[in-house]
């Protein structure tokens, strides 16, 4: 029987995964906020739709008809982070409890069996550079991280408490996402030449965005629950990164000024061997300049 997904927030990692299973013959619903994307999204899904999850009847609807949900959601600029996520999550725990009256996780009336969310590592705070792993508790620095450990908690507790075994919920901590027309290189093009705030020595932690759609399938395919961190295996610092890039490409150099504090969001190298362990294989270990 054909496994039924969906993607709420079908995105630059979303249009990546309907792509990736649809050629796996599953049936893709791929979703969007607004009216415009559709006739894009219809090229690379079995059925795009309009899904604002601000909106509970929508919401609902889309988890009525489906067996695997991906919340790959990105805040716009218009709306800000709480309503974006945490407004997100909140209303997804309203619905899956109004579903859960009517029926358990994996039945007729409640076919939904697993939720995977895409959150972030800046969850993780300043750890002065160490290691940090999934059991480690977060220490969010900004409001914004705060709201992104709000949501997690969300998805992870209130969202599935009336689930059975027959309901999975999976958080995947993603670190710094590149790939296809979002290379390193057209990231980090502006530094070059110029002084940077700090001393450069903190651990980067980054994602290709392919390696991402195999961490969500094998979270799917091995109905994989809790917290995994997803980054690849460069813990580089961010000057030698940036060194790295700008004689790669012959790009005038990147100066450090450590008497100026550098602003960051977090501050970790963080261990991916637990999405390892569980069957991902990355195909971007190391970081494409």
């Amino acid at each position: 029987m054909t496994e039924r997904v969906a993607i709420l927030g079908c995105g630059y990692v979303g249009t990546a995964l309907a792509k990736h299973w649809r050629s796996r013959d599953m049936q893709v619903t791929a979703t969007a906020t607004t009216p415009e994307r559709l006739e894009a999204l219809a090229e690379i899904s079995d059925r795009a739709i309009v899904v604002n999850s601000q909106n509970l009847d929508a919401l609902r609807d889309l988890v009525r008809d489906t067996e695997t949900l991906i919340v790959s959601i990105a805040s716009k600029r218009v709306q800000p982070y709480d309503v974006t996520y945490l407004g997100t999550a909140k209303n997804l725990a309203q619905v899956l409890s109004e579903l859960d009256v009517e029926g358990e996780p994996g039945s007729a009336a409640n076919p939904l069996r697993q939720v995977i969310y895409t959150s972030s590592c800046g969850v993780y705070g300043d750890r002065s550079g160490e290691w940090v792993r999934e059991s480690d508790a977060v220490d969010p620095e900004g409001e914004n991280q705060k709201i992104l450990a709000q949501a997690e908690a969300t998805i992870l507790g209130t969202a599935l408490s009336a689930a059975s075994a027959e309901r999975k919920a999976c958080v995947l901590r993603l670190g710094g996402i590149y790939g296809p027309d979002r290379e390193i290189s057209r990231i980090y093009k502006k530094a070059a030449g110029t002084t940077r705030p700090g001393d450069g020595l903190h651990p980067t932690n980054w994602i290709h965005r392919d390696d991402i759609v195999g961490a969500i399938d094998i979270a799917r395919s091995n109905r994989l629950s809790g917290i995994f961190n997803v980054v690849d295996d460069d813990w580089m610092s961010n000057r030698e990164l940036l060194d790295r890039v700008c004689a790669h490409y012959g790009w005038e150099p990147v100066t450090w000024d450590a008497s100026r504090p550098a602003r960051r969001s977090y501050n970790a190298k963080v261990s991916n061997e637990k999405i390892k362990a569980a069957g991902l294989s990355l195909r971007y270990p190391k970081r494409i300049l």
